[in-house]
């Protein structure tokens, strides 16, 4: 950044001068319009409530004097409040991802030092991806054909778990084996990406099944699969099971424990997780920009974390070759 320039050369920010720029500026007037591109509506809606908290309390501060006093000053307000640890440790997950990307634009040269807030309860399962052999392990274990074509396009195509239970058979070209998403996150979501092998098949089966239907939902509540509803393709509402049904699936597959006994967090985001990881960790690897243009994000940031973790993953795996 330059110190006589009026604007940011990473990012287009005005700025007046290097160290001047409050938080509150920084956060309204270069990070959220970043953010927005990067999350959905619903989590931009919950992420501005804690920001409007937080600038309420610490945004004069200029983004050079952030520090951890800076920001125990806001968590002890947030105590005179009080708000639980939880509630705590969201707001400081919101005032994180500004400051990394402070740091990416180089308005920081380091994000401070945070302390862990005691008495938050909530214990996060481990998220690990699935690797190819337990993708197969899963389909075998998931005798539904519709749930099995749901779980082969959250693998195989990438997709997010709001983009997949929204398709619909006449976004499907079953002769160019590709899909239009509707954008549901953000505008840049939006594409004709094409269908894997896995993907294809597995969605091809259940649109067989189906009797080739050319409107309506791809998958939908079972409650309401008889033979006369099926008919009625405009009655079919969204699949409100996704989370349930591949949690039985993983658990029936006996994917749902790592190796070493710790439970496996299972959730439908996984499945979108799972591409990325395979993708990365193929031999040869799925090109970078292959992967972000199927995935659609807006930033190679996240992939290109991904890719990482992959690769050092490959890494450990492949010196287990060196028997000394």
């Amino acid at each position: 950044m330059n110190s006589e320039a009026r604007f940011c050369s990473s990012c287009g920010a005005t700025i007046s001068t290097v160290g001047q720029e409050t938080l509150k500026e920084f956060v309204e007037r270069a990070f959220w319009p970043v953010r927005e591109q990067e999350v959905g509506s619903n989590t931009m809606r919950v992420e501005r409530g804690f920001w409007q908290s937080i600038l309420q309390v610490i945004g004069d501060v200029p983004v050079a004097n952030l520090s951890s006093a800076v920001w125990e000053k806001y968590l002890g307000v947030l105590k005179r409040r009080n708000c639980s640890p939880r509630t705590q440790v969201l707001h400081q997950v919101a005032y994180l991802a500004a400051l990394k990307y402070a740091v990416h634009t180089r308005r920081l040269d380091g994000i401070h030092p945070f302390r862990k807030i005691r008495g938050c309860t909530k214990r996060t399962l481990v998220s690990v991806p699935l690797t190819a052999e337990e993708v197969y392990l899963l389909l075998a274990a998931t005798p539904n054909t519709m749930h099995c074509a749901l779980f082969a396009v959250g693998i195989g195509a990438g997709l997010r778990p709001s983009e997949i239970l929204s398709m619909r058979w006449e976004d499907v070209n079953m002769e160019e084996m590709t899909a239009t998403i509707r954008g549901s996150k953000t505008a840049a979501s939006a594409a004709v990406i094409p269908l894997t092998n896995l993907a294809g098949r597995e969605l091809m089966r259940w649109w067989e099944e189906e009797g080739k239907p050319t409107s309506g939902l791809c998958f939908y509540a079972e409650g309401i699969r008889t033979a006369s509803s099926r008919a009625k393709l405009e009655k079919k509402t969204p699949i409100r099971s996704f989370k349930k049904a591949l949690l039985a699936a993983a658990h029936r597959a006996g994917i749902d424990e790592l190796r070493c006994g710790e439970p496996r967090r299972i959730f439908p985001y996984i499945l979108r997780h799972s591409f990325a990881t395979i993708a990365a960790t193929s031999n040869p690897p799925v090109p970078l920009p292959v992967a972000q243009a199927v995935m659609r994000h807006t930033s190679s940031k996240m992939l290109l974390e991904t890719y990482a973790k992959a690769g050092a993953l490959v890494i450990k795996e492949g010196l287990r070759n060196f028997k000394i």
